[in-house]
């Protein structure tokens, strides 16, 4: 059997390249189950997009590495783990603290 995992890495990337050219507040939210093939990459990557202003928040299943989502993230508060049947009421909840 194949496992598939997620490559966040490139998702951040492709995140930051469509921040270039704006002048707003920059937030990257990263929804995961937290099974990432590229942790370390992934790691490297938000630490850049974070030297450039921009917020990273993340919200993983109940099954997720939340201390990797906490590394993940700009802030330890911007890192949820979620039931999976909670995930939506997560959502909200993070787009409450952007304010």
């Amino acid at each position: 059997s194949i496992a598939y995992s997620t490559y966040l890495k490139d998702a951040i990337e492709q995140a930051m390249f469509h921040f270039t050219n704006f002048r707003v507040r920059r937030i990257i939210c990263i929804v995961t189950d937290g099974h990432c093939s590229d942790s370390r990459d992934a790691l490297e990557v938000a630490d850049m997009a974070k030297k450039t202003g921009i917020e990273i928040m993340t919200i993983g299943t109940e099954d997720a590495d939340l201390e990797f989502l906490k590394k993940l993230s700009s802030k330890p508060k911007l890192a949820l783990a979620a039931k999976s049947n909670e995930l939506e009421s997560g959502i909200r909840e993070m787009a409450l603290l952007l304010n």
